[in-house]
């Protein structure tokens, strides 16, 4: 999708939408919905984020100019339902939990380096027909100095709901905002491309990750 920042007369961007039309075979009129909803949200905007390594919190003013300054943090390295779910997720897994089952496509989405070397490890084991031991972690990390693993080590399940359905949610939730981060990526790749073809191919990929999207429960 191209923005319309970008473009300087409305006769641009119905040019434009026409191309991305043909390439994806989608609507002008959901494209023009899809752009102004990608307009929208470049608006200033005033957040608090928290930092997933050290709880902090601090202000971001969120405008279409601020790449410039600073680049806007990853969605998958805020504080947010991400990095909840994908804490659950961990720690259902090396805990054993009857409903905690490994979900190949998450993998890819996993951004914390850490989490990622669990998730290869339980997925070793258990391609071993073994379980996944807690005390593994103690000759893999330095937990002592290590926040992030003594977390997942020591996760308390009972403070919330844990059950399958809960599982599933997580996942469907690391999915969700992997799938829009890619969407991102993509989104801005297409602004950059000046070659039709490969802008055909990442339309048609960003094509792909919107039905993902509206395919999760």
């Amino acid at each position: 999708m191209l923005f319309r920042s970008k473009l300087n007369s409305a006769s641009e961007q119905l040019v434009y939408l026409d191309l991305v039309k043909k390439l994806t075979n989608i609507s002008v009129d959901v494209l023009k919905v899809d752009l102004d909803n990608l307009v929208a949200s470049k608006k200033p905007t005033q957040e608090v984020i928290k930092n997933a390594d050290n709880n902090s919190s601090f202000n971001v003013d969120k405008t279409a100019s601020q790449e410039s300054v600073q680049k806007e943090p990853s969605t998958l390295t805020k504080e947010n339902a991400y990095v909840k779910s994908i804490k659950f997720i961990m720690a259902s897994l090396l805990h054993k939990k009857d409903y905690a089952k490994l979900v190949a496509e998450i993998e890819e989405f996993i951004a914390n380096p850490d989490y990622k070397k669990i998730y290869d490890y339980v997925v070793n084991v258990k391609s071993q027909e073994k379980l996944p031991i807690i005390s593994a972690l103690f000759d893999m990390f330095d937990v002592d100095n290590s926040p992030d693993i003594k977390a997942i080590i020591d996760y308390d399940f009972s403070t919330g709901v844990e059950n399958l359905e809960y599982y599933n949610d997580c996942v469907n939730t690391v999915l969700r905002f992997g799938y829009m981060e890619k969407q991102k990526e993509i989104t801005e790749s297409i602004t950059k491309e000046k070659d039709i073809e490969v802008k055909k191919q990442l339309a048609l990929k960003l094509q792909e990750y919107q039905t993902k999207l509206r395919q999760l429960k």
